[in-house]
């Protein structure tokens, strides 16, 4: 039974535990050795440039920077120890914020970007992030990258308002103000005082110190969090099965009894084909 079919049943006789299904899929799909660091933000709000600081590709991009909304799916690369995934704009369609909940699964680590020329966060941004950390399943490390730090001078009070946002979201975020144009500018005339002053050394420096605690924990907390999936996913189908047993050991007496008792005969199968997927699956999971 593929990915696509189990969600569906699950959806359609285990609505509750959907996302924990999902989770684990994301479990399975996620099994490198480097820590992930997923990047979330609204469209233009800086995430490929700052991806194309971070990995070493101001020369020549591999995250495409355009005027248009350039990522249309989660993409990833693997630079010095941790694989960074980039995900969609979160504002510009439906599928694309589908994206990147999914990816948010995938995170070992976070990095919310916003621009400072964008302002504040708006309400339903910060709503998002919630959600973006809530689909992760468990404490996931956050760190907040405010771009267009060139500007930082004439910007300190909403810096302040900004923070404050989101520590209320994630109160032990940390937060970097970087500006991709001083770096790539110090990178290409080889002036490192605006490398230094680009804030970006001392964003990798902070990654860096963030990977090596993640690698020395990953493995187990990865395991921990398959063990308590799946320990959520059988409970509630063994649950959901042992109450349509329940259901046909009933007095036949009407037809009420008849049609609960097809309804219940179809749901007990569809709950045995995935509980079948979920063993399949979980069995390539403890290799």
């Amino acid at each position: 039974m593929n990915a696509n079919e189990m969600i569906y049943i699950a959806n359609t006789y285990l609505p509750g535990c959907s996302d924990a299904l999902e989770q684990l899929l994301a479990c399975s799909a996620a099994q490198r050795e480097e820590p992930t660091v997923v990047v979330y933000g609204v469209y233009n709000a800086g995430k490929s440039s700052l991806l194309n600081s971070l990995t070493g590709h101001v020369e020549q991009e591999y995250f495409a920077t355009r005027d248009i909304p350039e990522t249309k799916k989660n993409q990833t690369l693997v630079h010095d120890g941790l694989c960074f995934l980039d995900t969609p704009g979160l504002d510009v369609n439906v599928e694309d914020t589908r994206a990147a909940m999914d990816g948010g699964r995938q995170a070992d680590l976070i990095m919310l970007v916003h621009k400072l020329g964008a302002g504040s966060i708006q309400k339903q941004d910060l709503q998002a992030m919630q959600k973006l950390i809530a689909a992760h399943g468990k404490h996931v490390q956050v760190i907040a990258v405010l771009t267009e730090g060139e500007t930082a001078s004439q910007n300190q009070q909403l810096i302040k308002e900004i923070t404050q946002q989101l520590r209320g979201v994630v109160p032990d975020c940390s937060t970097f103000v970087v500006s991709n144009t001083s770096f790539s500018k110090g990178i290409r005339e080889g002036k490192q005082a605006l490398v230094y002053h680009s804030g970006i050394p001392q964003l990798l420096e902070a990654l860096q110190t963030k990977k090596r605690a993640l690698t020395a924990a990953l493995e187990r907390s990865r395991a921990t969090k398959k063990t308590e999936l799946k320990s959520q996913l059988l409970d509630a189908l063994h649950a959901r099965q042992d109450s349509i047993e329940m259901l046909q050991d009933l007095e036949p007496t009407s037809q009420v009894w008849y049609e609960h008792e097809c309804i219940a005969a179809v749901q007990g199968i569809q709950l045995k084909l995935l509980e079948t997927g979920l063993e399949e699956m979980l069995m390539q999971l403890d290799d």
